[in-house]
C-alpha cells in the first residue's frame, strides 16, 4: 500500500498528534483564532475570557474543557457519558477498528468490499482495496465507508459497554490523525454530503468520551476547531450554489443546523442556523411537491431527507429554537406519503434505487411531530385514525397503488407513470410490479450498490424493469428540475369493480454503452434518440383478482419491440401454445402470465445471460426468469398480457375477440377465468370513442367512453357488473343512460333495478331512457339504487368474493 505524504510537524501529546502548519486548515494551530471565534460574553464563559484577555490560552483551554462539562447549554440526543469504571473488557469489533480494520456495514447485501480491509498502520483515509479498473471498484467506499466515520462508533459502543480506556485513547488517535491527513484540500474525504453525515458520529463520540480525565483540554481544542471547520465548509457549500438541491442539501442544512444549536458558544452558531433554515424552507418549497413525496421518487431516499428533517425539528425542539410552523406542517405531508406507496404487508417499491424501509416504525416518528390521521392508522394496526382507501395514488409522483384490500392478504399492483425524479432516477416508466400474498411476483430491482459494473448499469436502466424496449435502446430522460410541480396528467380512476389508469413513454430510445471507468452511472449515452416511437400503457386492474396490460407502440417505421416481464422464481416453464409462462416458484404461490395480442409474437424466457445481462435479480446475482414478449414489425404494434396470480393449480384462462363496430381503435376480449366470465372494450389510446358490440353478458352494448368492462362473478351468477370509464353514453338490450358529463360509473344489473355508483370525483346528473324515463343527480361515492318507482341511496353490493375466498 503507498502512503501518501505526511507534511507536518507533529507535536506528540496525550497519545494523540497536536496538528501545526496544516496546509488546507493552517487555523487549526492558530489559539488566538479559535478564540475570537468564540462568544466570550454568554453566561458560564467568564473566566475562558479572562485567560484569553491574558493571552494565557493554556488555562483558557482548561476552562472551556470545564464549561462543556458542567455548564454547555447546547443539546444532543445523546447524553454526556460517565464511565462507572474502568475495565480491561474488550470488544471483538472496536479492537479490530483499534487496528485498522473496517468494512462495510451499510451494503449487507452485496458490500463495496467483502469482509475487513486493512487501512495500513497510519490508516490511509483514502485507501479503496480496489483497483479503479476492477468493474466493482467504487468510489464510495471512500465516501460512504470511510469518510462518514460510522467505524468510530464501534469505539463508542465498546466504551459505554466496557469503560475500557483504550477505546477513548483510540478515538483521540483517530482525530487528530484525521485532523492532520485531511486537508480541504483532500476532497474525498471533504464532499460535503460525507461531511455532514459524519457530525453524528463526532457529537457521539464526543459525549461519550468528553468526560473521561484523559480527555485533555487541547483535544478538547482540537475537536471544536475540527467542528468549526465542518460548519464553515458546509456553510460555504451552501451558499456556492443556490440553484443546488436534493438529498444532499437537505443532509448539509441539518448538520449545520446541528452544529448551530449544539455549539452555540460559536459567534457563527445564529448565522449558521438561520443559512440552515432558510435553504431547508426554500428546498421544501423547491423539491417537495404537494403529494408529499420528495422529488427524487425513491422511497428509501424519501426517508433518508424526512430524517434530516426530523432531526432539524428535534434538535431545535430540545434547544428550545422555534421553526416555522409551514415547516412542521410539510414534515407531516412527507411521513404520510410513504403510506399510500405501502403495500398490505408494510412495503414498498423499490423504484428509483429504494431500499427496504419499516414504514410502521418510521411514522411513530412522524406522530412525534403532531396528530395526523393517516399515520395514527397504521401506527395502531388500524384500531385508530383514518383507513386509507384499497387504492391510492400520488398525483405528483405519477405512482398507482392498486390493491385488493389492506385487510386482505391477496394482490396489490404497483403502476408508475410519472416524471423521472431528480436525483437516483432509473429509466423506468411504465414499469408495474406485482405481489400476492405477501410474495414478489414481478419484481423491481431496487437499490444496487454505486459501483463501476455492468451489473450497476443493467440494475437501474429499462432492461431489469417490466416496460418495453425498442430496438434494443432503452428509455433515457434526461434529469429536469422543474420550477413548479404540476400532477401528472394521466387518466385514473379507481372503483370497487376495476381500477384503470393510462400513462405513455414520449421522450426516446437511446443505446446505452457500458463505462466501466464512471462511478454511480457506469455508461455512456450514444447520439441515436429515436423519438419515432410513442409507448402508450393501460393498466386495468380487474379487482381483487387479477391485471390486464395493454400496450400501444405509435410512431412510423419498423422495429423489434421487447416486453419484459422479471420474476421472483427460479424458473418458469413456457406452455405449449407458446404465448403463456407460468412461475415455478419453490412455495405454492404462482404467477400465470398469457399473451393476448398472439399475432407476429415471439415469446422466450431469459434466464441467467450475461452478454448483454437479462434475467437476473441484480442484486443477489441470482439468475431468474425474464419473460421476452418480442415483435418485430411495422407500426402501430400492440401487446395484451394478463397476469394471473394462483396457489397450487394452474387456472382457467381463455379469451375470444370481440367484433366491435367503431371508427376508432378499439381494444376488446372476452375472458373466462376460474373466477368470472369478463368483457374488456376500451380505445387504446385513452380517446372517449362510440363503439359497440355483442354482448354476452347484456346483450347489444353501444356506448360513448373511453372504456367499459363488463363482468359476471361465477359465485354471485344472478347479477351483472359493469364499469364504464370517461362514459356519456351507454345503453344494453335492458337500460340506456345518459350522463350529463363524462362519468365514471359502476353499474349492478339485478333483475328489474338497477344500482349505480358515481366512481368520480364530481358530481353528475343521470338521464334514464330506457326501461323507463327518469333523471337525479349523483353525488361522488354515491351509491344510488333505481327503479322505476324511486331510487334511494344504498350500499355497495357484493361482485366478487375477496381474494382469498375464491374457489
Amino acid at each position: 500500500m503507498k502512503m501518501r505524504k505526511k507534511m507536518l510537524v507533529l507535536i506528540f501529546c496525550m497519545g494523540g498528534f497536536l496538528p501545526c502548519k496544516i496546509s488546507g486548515h493552517d487555523w487549526l494551530c492558530s489559539d488566538s483564532l479559535f478564540f475570537s471565534s468564540l462568544r466570550l460574553d454568554m453566561p458560564g464563559l467568564e473566566n475562558v475570557r479572562g485567560g484569553v484577555e491574558k493571552k494565557d490560552y493554556s488555562s483558557a483551554k482548561v476552562f472551556l474543557l470545564q464549561y462543556k462539562r458542567l455548564a454547555d447549554t447546547g443539546k444532543w440526543f445523546k447524553e454526556p457519558f460517565v464511565a462507572g469504571r474502568v475495565s480491561n473488557e474488550t470488544d471483538i469489533s472496536a479492537d479490530s477498528v483499534c487496528m485498522h480494520y473496517i468494512c462495510d456495514d451499510i451494503n449487507v447485501k452485496r458490500p463495496y468490499v467483502q469482509g475487513q480491509v486493512y487501512m495500513g498502520e497510519h490508516f490511509d483515509w483514502l485507501f479503496n482495496p480496489r483497483k479503479s479498473s476492477d468493474p466493482n471498484y467504487a468510489i464510495e467506499w471512500t465516501h460512504a465507508c470511510v469518510s462518514r466515520i460510522n467505524f468510530l462508533n464501534k469505539l463508542v459502543v465498546a466504551y459505554q459497554k466496557t469503560g475500557n480506556e483504550k477505546y477513548l485513547k483510540k478515538w483521540i488517535w483517530f482525530m487528530y490523525d484525521f485532523a492532520k491527513d485531511n486537508p480541504l484540500s483532500v476532497k474525498p474525504v471533504w464532499r460535503s454530503l460525507d461531511t455532514a453525515i459524519r457530525i453524528r458520529t463526532w457529537l457521539n463520540a464526543y459525549l461519550t468520551f468528553r468526560n473521561s480525565v484523559l480527555f485533555t483540554a487541547e483535544d478538547n481544542v482540537l475537536y471544536l476547531k475540527l467542528i468549526y471547520e465542518h460548519a464553515e465548509h458546509l456553510k460555504n457549500t451552501l451558499l456556492k450554489d443556490a440553484a443546488r438541491t436534493g438529498n444532499h442539501v437537505t443532509t448539509e442544512c441539518a448538520a449545520l443546523y446541528t452544529i448551530g444549536c449544539v455549539f452555540q458558544e460559536f459567534e457563527k452558531s445564529e448565522e449558521w442556523r438561520v443559512i440552515a433554515i432558510g435553504r431547508y424552507m426554500n428546498e421544501i418549497k423547491r423539491v417537495v411537491p404537494p403529494d408529499g413525496l420528495q422529488a427524487e421518487l425513491s422511497p428509501s431516499y424519501h426517508y433518508g431527507v424526512v430524517a434530516t428533517y426530523k432531526q432539524l425539528y428535534d434538535i431545535a425542539k430540545i434547544n428550545d429554537i422555534r421553526l416555522p410552523e409551514a415547516f412542521t406542517s410539510r414534515l407531516l405531508d412527507m411521513y404520510r406519503a410513504p403510506v399510500l406507496l405501502m403495500d398490505q404487508w408494510g412495503d414498498h417499491v423499490r423504484t428509483n434505487d429504494s431500499s427496504l424501509k419499516n414504514i410502521k416504525e418510521i411514522s411513530k416518528e412522524g406522530l412525534k411531530i403532531g396528530y395526523d390521521p393517516v399515520l395514527a392508522w397504521i401506527v395502531s394496526d388500524g384500531e385508530e385514525g383514518e383507513e386509507l382507501p384499497a387504492t391510492t395514488y400520488l398525483n405528483h409522483a405519477g405512482f398507482y397503488m392498486m390493491r385488493s384490500g389492506w385487510k386482505d392478504n391477496g394482490m396489490f399492483l404497483f403502476f408508475r407513470g410519472g416524471p423521472q425524479g431528480i436525483g437516483h432516477a432509473e429509466q423506468e416508466k411504465l414499469q408495474i410490479v406485482l405481489k400476492a400474498w405477501g410474495k414478489n411476483l414481478l419484481f423491481d430491482p431496487g437499490k444496487y450498490p454505486y459501483d463501476q459494473s455492468d451489473w450497476r448499469r443493467f440494475s437501474i436502466n429499462t432492461p431489469s424493469h417490466n416496460t418495453i424496449i425498442v430496438d434494443g435502446k432503452w428509455q433515457y430522460r434526461k434529469k429536469v428540475i422543474p420550477e413548479i410541480y404540476s400532477p401528472v396528467d394521466n387518466f385514473f380512476c379507481t372503483t370497487p369493480l376495476f381500477d384503470y389508469v393510462s400513462s405513455s413513454y414520449t421522450d426516446g430510445y437511446v443505446t446505452n454503452v457500458y463505462n466501466p471507468k464512471k462511478s454511480y452511472q457506469p455508461q455512456m449515452w450514444l447520439d441515436d434518440r429515436d423519438t419515432t416511437v410513442t409507448h402508450i400503457r393501460n393498466v386495468l386492474y380487474l379487482k381483487p383478482y387479477y391485471a390486464l396490460i395493454i400496450d400501444q407502440l405509435e410512431g412510423n417505421g419498423e422495429h423489434v419491440f421487447d416486453a419484459h416481464f422479471h420474476l421472483d422464481a427460479p424458473a418458469a416453464i413456457l406452455n405449449p401454445d407458446g404465448h403463456s409462462v407460468h412461475s415455478e416458484r419453490n412455495d405454492s404461490i404462482q404467477i400465470g402470465i398469457y399473451a393476448i395480442d398472439k399475432e407476429n409474437l415471439q415469446t422466450e424466457i431469459i434466464q441467467g445471460q450475461k452478454n448483454p445481462l437479462l434475467g437476473w435479480y441484480p442484486i443477489e446475482h441470482r439468475p431468474i426468469p425474464t419473460v421476452r414478449f418480442r415483435k418485430k414489425q411495422e407500426v402501430p404494434a400492440a401487446f395484451s398480457t394478463f397476469l394471473y396470480p394462483y396457489k397450487n393449480k394452474k387456472p382457467r384462462f381463455d379469451t375470444e375477440n370481440i367484433d366491435i363496430s367503431s371508427e376508432r381503435l378499439i381494444w376488446g376480449r372476452r375472458i373466462f377465468t376460474d373466477e368470472e366470465i369478463a368483457e374488456v372494450v376500451l380505445d387504446k389510446k385513452n380517446n372517449q370513442s362510440v363503439f359497440g358490440y355483442q354482448s354476452a353478458l347484456v346483450g347489444d352494448v353501444s356506448v360513448n367512453a373511453k372504456g367499459i368492462v363488463i363482468r359476471q362473478s361465477q359465485v354471485y351468477v344472478n347479477s351483472v357488473n359493469v364499469g364504464i370509464w370517461g362514459a356519456s353514453d351507454y345503453h344494453d338490450k335492458i337500460f340506456a343512460f345518459h350522463f350529463s358529463s363524462p362519468a365514471d360509473v359502476v353499474l349492478q344489473q339485478t333483475g328489474d333495478s338497477i344500482i349505480v355508483l358515481n366512481a368520480g370525483k364530481e358530481e353528475f346528473g343521470i338521464i334514464i331512457r330506457k326501461p323507463f324515463p327518469k333523471e337525479f343527480v349523483i353525488k361522488p361515492g354515491e351509491w344510488i339504487r333505481i327503479s322505476e318507482k324511486k331510487e334511494e341511496k344504498t350500499v355497495q353490493p357484493l361482485m366478487f368474493p375477496l381474494f382469498n375466498e375464491r374457489k
